[in-house]
C-alpha cells in the first residue's frame, strides 16, 4: 500500500511539475525571427537564387567591424554606382532590428557608426543588385 501510495504521488508530482514549465514557458513568450515568418517562407528560393548571385560575382561586397567605433562598408568600383540596402538583425529581439539604405555614388568606402546599433550579436543581410540581378551576402557581426 505505502509503495501504491509513493507512485501516485511521484506522478501528481511529475503532472504538477510539468503544468509549471507549461505556464512559465508560455509568459516567457516565444518570438519567431519576424512577424511574416511564412511569407518569408515562400521567398526563400529568390534568396537562395540571389545568394547565388553573388557568390557567381565572387561576393563583392565586404562588411567588416574596425576599431574606432565604426562599421566599414566595402564595394569594389566596377560596381559603382549602387544601391545597398543593409538588414541589421538581432536574432534574440526583433525590437534592436535596424534597417539601411546606402547609395553608393562617388566612393566605394562607407563608414558606419557603430552608435545606433546595441551591443551584441548581429546577422547583417545585405542586398543589392548587379547588372539586373539580385544579389544577397551575409554577414555576422559582433557590436562590442
Amino acid at each position: 500500500m505505502k509503495f501504491r501510495n509513493g507512485i501516485i504521488i511521484s506522478m501528481i508530482l511529475f503532472v504538477v511539475f510539468i503544468v509549471t514549465l507549461g505556464i512559465l514557458m508560455q509568459k516567457a513568450g516565444s518570438d519567431l525571427v519576424s512577424d511574416d515568418y511564412y511569407l518569408k517562407d515562400r521567398a526563400y528560393q529568390y534568396d537562395i537564387n540571389a545568394q547565388k548571385n553573388a557568390q557567381r560575382f565572387k561576393s563583392p561586397l565586404k562588411l567588416s567591424a574596425v576599431i574606432n567605433e565604426m562599421i566599414l562598408v566595402e564595394i569594389p568600383d566596377s560596381l559603382m554606382p549602387i544601391k545597398l540596402k543593409l538588414y541589421f538583425m538581432r536574432p534574440n529581439d526583433k525590437r534592436l532590428d535596424k534597417e539601411l539604405t546606402l547609395h553608393f555614388t562617388k566612393q566605394n568606402k562607407y563608414l558606419l557608426r557603430k552608435g545606433f546599433l546595441n551591443k551584441g550579436h548581429y546577422e547583417v543581410t545585405a542586398s543589392y543588385v548587379i547588372h539586373a540581378d539580385s544579389c544577397i551576402q551575409n554577414f555576422p557581426i559582433e557590436i562590442k
